[in-house]
């Protein structure tokens, strides 16, 4: 199944592009997915990335988000 991607808010749509610039990829995961599937509008979007923490960190932060660790060190990057 392909998700439409005018369902996707712009922000992440923004995000991927930006990522792809930078030569990494960036796709939706989990809980987004489910409600796609389940034709349900999600509330929040995760997505997974093939850049590293550190490269994920650096790539938003050049592009103007403010990203934060919410894992402990564990590799998830949340931003704003």
């Amino acid at each position: 199944m392909k998700i439409d991607p005018t369902s996707i808010p712009q922000t992440i749509r923004n995000v991927a592009w930006i990522f792809d610039a930078e030569g990494y990829e960036v796709r939706p995961v989990g809980g987004c997915v489910r409600d796609i599937v389940r034709d349900i509008t999600p509330k929040d979007w995760d997505c997974a990335t093939d850049a590293s923490p550190q490269e994920t960190f650096r790539v938003l932060d050049q592009a103007g988000y403010k990203p934060f660790d919410i894992s402990n060190g564990h590799g998830t990057v949340s931003f704003n």
